[in-house]
């Protein structure tokens, strides 16, 4: 794994974290309104900053369809959040969204012909047992909600691995636009069905989350263009470790010992992931997906 490739990934997961924390200050809105006004604010930074140089050049793709495809996954990925978090406490969800690393690399397999090694598998899901203390999940995994939580870690793993592909042969800029403008338009067609008119302030907010949003997005598209989808995706599990030290400075006081132990065990398997440097092998299925 590319040491440049990890520290994209590591840093698209840290503003991750920071525009989650963000959001977690907005009260009384829709989720999708905050999305809307996230990618809005996305299109608008790439209309301003790169339109007058790159012109139409920006919607110009060889793959249009995969890219509507992978675009609304990005919209997949909240919508099954709203509709999981009506029967199911947000430990419990995030208990079942942390599947996605395992998810991912099962995609990269099948649709890209990654071959994972046998000890990367096992790390992945050692990985994904640490998580399980920090949120402490109970029998609300097994609500209906459940279905659309899966659904959301697989909106984010699919969502992985088709940057992956896209890659290889679209711009980044191309990509970036395609994701945000398959989330703006059809949610500008239903606005009014969720809109409140924001404060200045949580107005202000919702531009920022665009704003670090695109820059995650940015990082993201670096890192997958350079390693694969599979190789990266146990990155992701540094986002329950920054979640857990934000609780305990948010608390001000010590996580449980069940927690403490999930984030030892994360450790310990997010160092086995940065020292492993086996040669990945690609199969015949290497061809793109679309």
């Amino acid at each position: 794994m590319g040491s440049e490739s990890r520290l994209f990934m590591l840093a698209a997961m840290f503003l991750w974290v920071v525009l989650e924390a963000i959001n977690a200050t907005l009260h009384g809105y829709a989720a999708l309104q905050i999305v809307w006004t996230r990618y809005g604010t996305h299109l608008l930074l790439m209309v301003m900053a790169f339109g007058p140089r790159h012109g139409f050049d920006l919607v110009k793709t060889g793959r249009r369809p995969l890219q509507i495809v992978r675009g609304l996954l990005m919209l997949a990925m909240p919508s099954s959040y709203v509709l999981a978090a009506r029967t199911m406490h947000g430990s419990d969800l995030l208990s079942i969204f942390w599947l996605a690393p395992l998810i991912t690399l099962a995609l990269g397999h099948t649709l890209l012909g990654e071959r994972a090694p046998w000890r990367w598998w096992l790390t992945t899901l050692l990985a994904y047992l640490g998580t399980l203390p920090i949120f402490s999940p109970g029998s609300g995994v097994l609500a209906p909600g459940s279905l659309f939580a899966i659904g959301m870690a697989a909106s984010m793993s699919l969502y992985l691995v088709l940057t992956r592909s896209l890659s290889r042969t679209e711009a980044l800029l191309t990509n970036l636009f395609y994701t945000a403008a398959a989330v703006f338009c059809p949610l500008s067609v239903a606005l009014p069905a969720f809109w409140r008119p924001p404060t200045l302030g949580d107005g202000t907010k919702m531009i920022v989350i665009g704003l670090l949003g695109f820059a995650a997005l940015w990082l993201l598209e670096k890192a997958l263009g350079k390693s694969p989808a599979s190789e990266l995706a146990p990155i992701i599990y540094t986002q329950p470790l920054w979640t857990l030290a934000a609780r305990s400075l948010g608390l001000g006081r010590w996580p449980s010992v069940s927690a403490i132990t999930g984030g030892i065990v994360l450790c310990g398997c997010l160092l086995d992931f940065f020292l492993q440097s086996k040669p990945w092998r690609r199969g015949p299925a290497a061809s793109r997906p679309g």
